[in-house]
C-alpha cells in the first residue's frame, strides 16, 4: 500500500489551505472528499472578507479553488468512515478502499442540527426545493444570506426563528428586508406536517399560527462531522482545521487560514 506524506480529508475551505500550503512542502499529497469542492461556502450568497477580491459569490470562489488546485491535486471522491493513529503512520478508511499516510488533516467541517421535536425529515441548504414559497426555521447568519440566495432564484421566503437577529451582519439583514424576506422574530416551532404542502405550526407573540409554505428547510444551526477516530491517545499524526475544531471557523477567510496554519505546523514537524 502506499504511504502518503499527507491525506486530507474535506476539501472546503479549510481543505484548500491546507493543501496549497502542503504542495510547498510535501512531494505525495491526498485529498479525500465526499460530495464538491468548497463544502458550505458553494451556497453563499455574497463573501467580502476574502484578500484581494472585494466581493464574491459562493460558487465563483468555488470555481477559482478548482481552478488553482485542478492540476496538482488528487482527489477522490468517497466518505472517510474512520481514521486509526498509529506510531508512525494514519490509516484512513473510506466507504470504498484504504489508504494510508504519515500525517492526516481532518478538515471535515459541520452538518445541520435537526430538531429534536419535529419527527418529519428536514430539508437543509443545499437540497432541491420545490415551488417558490419557501420557509427558512432558523435566525443565525446562514439562513439569512441563504434567504438572499432564495430569492435571487425567484423565490418568495419567510424566516421563522426563535432568536432576534441581533447577531447577525446588519448588512445581510438590510439586504434581506429589502428584497422583502420576511422575518419571524421570538418563535417556537412546534411542528412541521407535510402534505402535498408543508404546514410550519409556530407560537408568535403567545399566538398560535400555522402557515402552509411549498417547501420548508431546516437551518437551526451545527454540529462536528466527524468520522470515527481510533488508535493513539494523543494525536501526534491526525491535525484538526476548519470548522469541525470550532464553529469560530465557518467564514470562508478563518477556515482557510486555519488550514495553512495546520499544514505549517506538519511542515516543521517535517523539518525537525
Amino acid at each position: 500500500m502506499k504511504k502518503y506524506d499527507v491525506i486530507i480529508i474535506g476539501m472546503g475551505c479549510a481543505g484548500i489551505g491546507a493543501f496549497l500550503q502542503m504542495k510547498k512542502t510535501m512531494k505525495s499529497i491526498l485529498a479525500i472528499e465526499e460530495k464538491r469542492i468548497g463544502g458550505a461556502v458553494f451556497y453563499a450568497n455574497r463573501i467580502t472578507n476574502m484578500p484581494l477580491i472585494k466581493s464574491i459569490d459562493g460558487r465563483r470562489i468555488v470555481e477559482l479553488f478548482e481552478k488553482q488546485i485542478k492540476k496538482d491535486a488528487k482527489i477522490i471522491y468517497e466518505k472517510c468512515v474512520s481514521i486509526e493513529e498509529n506510531k508512525d503512520s494514519v490509516n484512513v478508511t473510506t466507504e470504498k478502499n484504504k489508504f494510508l499516510s504519515r500525517y492526516t488533516i481532518i478538515c471535515t467541517g459541520r452538518e445541520p442540527k435537526e430538531m429534536k421535536n419535529v419527527k418529519l425529515k428536514m430539508k437543509t441548504i443545499g437540497d432541491k426545493l420545490k415551488g417558490k414559497n419557501i420557509c427558512i426555521i432558523g435566525g443565525g447568519e446562514m439562513a439569512v444570506d441563504y434567504s438572499i440566495s432564495l430569492s435571487e432564484r425567484g423565490k418568495s421566503v419567510e424566516i421563522i426563528s426563535t432568536g432576534n437577529f441581533l447577531k447577525v451582519n446588519k448588512n445581510l439583514t438590510n439586504e434581506a428586508k429589502i428584497k422583502r424576506i420576511k422575518f419571524n422574530r421570538m418563535c417556537i416551532v412546534n411542528n412541521v406536517i407535510k402534505d402535498k404542502d408543508y404546514y410550519v405550526k409556530f407560537i408568535k407573540n403567545n399566538k398560535t399560527i400555522v402557515k402552509r409554505f411549498s417547501d420548508v428547510i431546516l437551518c437551526i444551526g451545527t454540529k462536528k462531522l466527524l468520522p470515527e477516530i481510533k488508535g493513539e491517545k494523543r494525536k501526534k499524526r491526525i491535525l484538526f482545521a476548519g470548522t469541525v475544531k470550532n464553529s469560530i471557523s465557518k467564514q470562508c477567510s478563518i477556515a482557510f487560514a486555519d488550514g495553512v496554519r495546520e499544514a505549517m505546523k506538519i511542515s516543521e514537524k517535517n523539518t525537525e
